[in-house]
């Protein structure tokens, strides 16, 4: 199954230009994951509802305060778990998807998550989970937990104790 499968077409856009108050109106109203924001027409990025609510801006400022271009893009044609694993490690809810670098619609983690429901009671936990673990000690510094998940790719680290159990674990959003 292709992301194409499970994702939509249908998705509330805004131009940069758009007033934040507006915007906030708009996730009042309808409730999206988010809101894709375009300039002329060309994507620029994601604009979420948290990041509305933690943000000290106020509702007179243009969206493009608070876009977020960093959101990972997809294609049509990608897998459902390459997508997810993408949404988990960047920590957001929805993507775009593209089409020969044209946005064709959004897939959020809800339809992911509808899409495979029935097959989720075939699978083990075993079969999907990391098997090479990479792990902190509570004595590691955050400088070492910001390089083990630059260099692995990852957003989240397991810290463990002297006994070698489970204590804690860290997260990019624990760090920003």
């Amino acid at each position: 199954m292709n992301i194409a499968d499970i994702a939509t077409r249908e998705y509330v856009q805004v131009d940069v230009d758009e007033r934040l108050g507006k915007v906030r109106s708009i996730f009042e109203r309808e409730n999206p994951k988010g809101i894709v924001v375009a300039d002329d027409g060309d994507y620029e990025g994601i604009v979420t509802e948290r990041q509305l609510l933690q943000s000290h801006v106020e509702d007179d400022a243009k969206v493009q305060v608070l876009v977020r271009s960093d959101v990972p893009t997809v294609e049509r044609t990608d897998g459902v778990r390459d997508v997810a694993r993408m949404l988990i490690e960047g920590g957001v809810k929805l993507a775009p998807v593209f089409e020969d670098e044209e946005l064709w619609g959004i897939v959020t983690e809800d339809a992911i998550l509808e899409a495979v429901l029935e097959n989720l009671d075939v699978l083990t936990v075993e079969q999907i989970c990391t098997e090479e673990i990479v792990a902190l000690t509570e004595d590691d510094s955050l400088g070492t937990a910001i390089n083990h998940l630059r260099e692995h790719g990852i957003s989240r680290l397991p810290v463990v104790g002297d006994d070698g159990r489970l204590s804690g674990i860290v997260t990019t959003h624990d760090i920003a």
